[in-house]
């Protein structure tokens, strides 16, 4: 088993509370958490599990809503959760990440979302793809200092996204 994965809850909020941190689009989607609540799981939970971890060939992780069908959690648990991949170089039987990682579990890796079939490598190749722009993120975030503004981190990292967006002329809404 060298595919596990592992889910990080996000606490809810308000939407009123979005716009503080200048989350608009948080705010006019009526989300239950922002981009200052996953930045700074993101800097105390996943950049020590992923970067501490060892054997990991690759990693990469998303955010899901509970609408999404991941992670499957009660039918009363309407929080967000960070749900981190973590693939390994060799197998791994048995794996224990300490809370508040939840639902740890070796999976059957499976499609990415991407046409797979035009993919060189298949979704393999997809998933590898995610997890370089999982860890091109995470080297972002690490490059601020600590005690950065969360706001300014943010801004920091929607203009590089924007960036990327300008190269390739591609726009996602």
């Amino acid at each position: 088993m060298k595919h596990w994965d592992t889910f990080l809850r996000i606490q809810p909020r308000e939407t009123s509370d979005c716009a503080p941190i200048g989350d608009e689009w948080c705010a006019a989607m009526g989300c239950t958490s922002g981009a200052g609540e996953v930045l700074d799981l993101l800097r105390k939970h996943v950049l020590p599990l992923v970067r501490g971890t060892k054997g990991l060939d690759y990693f990469f992780y998303l955010v899901h809503d509970y609408t999404s069908g991941v992670p499957v959690s009660p039918a009363i648990d309407k929080a967000d959760y960070i749900h981190l991949r973590l693939v390994f170089t060799e197998p791994v039987h048995t794996l224990t990440i300490q809370s508040p990682w939840e639902m740890t579990k070796s999976v059957d890796p499976s499609g990415t979302g991407f046409d797979d079939g035009i993919l060189i490598g298949g979704a393999e190749a997809g998933h590898r793809l995610i997890g370089k722009a999982s860890a091109f993120v995470l080297d972002l975030i690490e490059a601020h200092k600590s005690d950065a503004d969360v706001l300014a981190v943010i801004k920091n990292v929607r203009q590089y996204l924007h960036f990327i967006a300008n190269m390739t002329q591609v726009r996602v809404a």
